[in-house]
């Protein structure tokens, strides 16, 4: 059949379009004009508001197209995804059916799926990388959606500005972050805007709310303590035995992700989501609350870190000659003269706590220069031009050693920061560019402002 799209000023000027064909045709009026694309996670591809068509920017996945569908209760509570629930809080060998801390969870994935708005709850889950992973790959994103709508929060998604983190996203996963007082305070904005006020207000004016309808699921372990304020609002679960959990469901890990590829599993789980918490208003409710011991908290190990330096404490450090025997000796020969190596700190610390804490060490330089100002030092010579265009050294550097393959040292005691650095009027640093010449201080501010952009000028022709 030739279907064509026809208009009342067709049917007007074209005498061969007849009743009895009336089949064959899409009168324009007919079709549904859309207005706009929205992000509305609740409502269909398409759908209606106020005689108003919209087109949701929002990509159903199959299991999520149940919601629309009336899906009869499952007769038998048995999935793979259930016991893997289970066994995560220690219920698989519980006699009697109430499982609260199973039940919360599911409660908690179900309401989600079914209302598609995030919750005031967000699950903690800690204990097992591999455990982690397995529930963010293997249930939330096969069943809420890909990396377009489910994101990683960590070191570098908290680069981009807040609201290209949260608008448009159904989940988000929370990984440990280095926690300078920059990604602190953009964290707890993000914890507000999404279990608390449910939007986010933009920084331009005038102000717009940014509607938010993302779930909060947090895999950081060593950060978890910065998050002090929304512990309360935690469903919190410690991964105690990760090879029992394995070995209840499966032969090995590499098993445990085949059987969960297997989309009947998820087709079974979702039946269950789908009619968990159906016609369930009730606030959720916490099984099992995080409480953070002080001192398993990551501030106190930085703490306890630096301290040790300054102590040149070589004992605190015996996991690092136990790890890299070579590193060792190179900081006891930091220490002899009163300095320890920088580029080392983060291993030192991984070393020392028997765990990548820290993969980067320049971002953990950045923590430990708003923890302490030993960090902040200035290490290298600095080299400035008087006024009969001569160079002369201002700041002689801190010497390197081939003991230490020639890294850079800091010094412990009787160290220079930047800011203690004067330059002498008629005089600009020539070994320094931008900004980097701005953290010194200068006898005459306006002279040496000028004199830059004279010597850049002559410099770039």
């Amino acid at each position: 059949m030739n279907i064509r799209i026809v208009s009342q000023q067709d049917i007007a000027q074209n005498s061969t379009i007849k009743h009895n064909q009336i089949e064959d045709y899409i009168f324009t009026h007919q079709i549904p004009l859309i207005d706009k694309e929205v992000f509305k996670p609740s409502e269909r591809d398409f759908f209606q508001k106020n005689g108003i068509w919209y087109k949701n920017k929002f990509v159903y996945t199959k299991f999520l197209e149940k919601r629309f569908r009336e899906i009869q209760r499952p007769d038998i509570y048995d999935s793979l995804a259930i016991d893997f629930l289970e066994n995560l809080v220690g219920e698989l060998e519980r006699d009697d059916k109430s499982k609260p801390r199973t039940k919360a969870i599911l409660r908690w994935l179900s309401r989600c799926f079914l209302t598609m708005r995030g919750t005031h709850v967000a699950l903690v889950l800690n204990g097992s990388k591999d455990i982690e992973n397995l529930f963010w790959e293997k249930l939330i994103k096969p069943i809420f959606g890909n990396e377009k709508f489910c994101i990683i929060v960590n070191d570098d998604t908290l680069k981009m500005p807040l609201s290209d983190i949260i608008k448009e996203k159904v989940f988000l996963k929370i990984e440990d972050f280095t926690p300078t007082n920059e990604n602190k305070q953009k964290i707890e904005e993000l914890l507000k805007a999404v279990l608390v006020d449910k939007y986010l207000l933009t920084k331009s004016y005038p102000q717009q709310k940014i509607p938010v309808f993302a779930q909060v699921f947090i895999t950081a372990n060593e950060t978890l303590a910065y998050m002090k304020k929304y512990h309360t609002l935690f469903e919190y679960i410690h991964i105690l035995d990760e090879n029992k959990i394995i070995s209840n469901l499966a032969e090995n890990t590499i098993d445990l992700e085949i059987k969960f590829n297997d989309e009947k599993e998820i087709d079974i789980f979702t039946d269950y989501l789908a009619v968990f918490d159906k016609n369930n208003s009730a606030r959720l409710q916490i099984a099992s609350h995080f409480i953070q011991k002080d001192e398993e908290t990551l501030d106190n190990k930085i703490d306890a870190f630096i301290q040790a330096i300054k102590n040149q404490n070589k004992v605190y450090f015996n996991n690092v000659d136990d790890n890299d025997p070579i590193m060792y000796k190179e900081l006891e020969f930091a220490f002899e003269k009163e300095c320890f190596i920088g580029q080392d700190l983060a291993k030192y610390f991984n070393f020392v706590y028997g765990k990548e804490i820290f993969g980067s060490n320049p971002k953990f330089l950045i923590l430990l220069k708003e923890k302490d100002k030993m960090f902040r030092q200035e290490l290298t010579t600095i080299r400035v031009l008087n006024e009969n265009k001569q160079e002369e050294i201002l700041f002689q550097g801190i010497r390197t050693y081939k003991e230490v393959g020639n890294k850079k040292l800091y010094k412990i005691t009787d160290y220079t920061l930047p800011e203690e650095i004067v330059v002498p009027r008629d005089k600009i640093i020539v070994n320094r560019e931008g900004n980097q010449r701005l953290k010194y201080s200068y006898e005459d501010t306006d002279f040496a402002k000028k004199a830059y952009e004279e010597y850049d000028k002559a410099d770039a022709n």
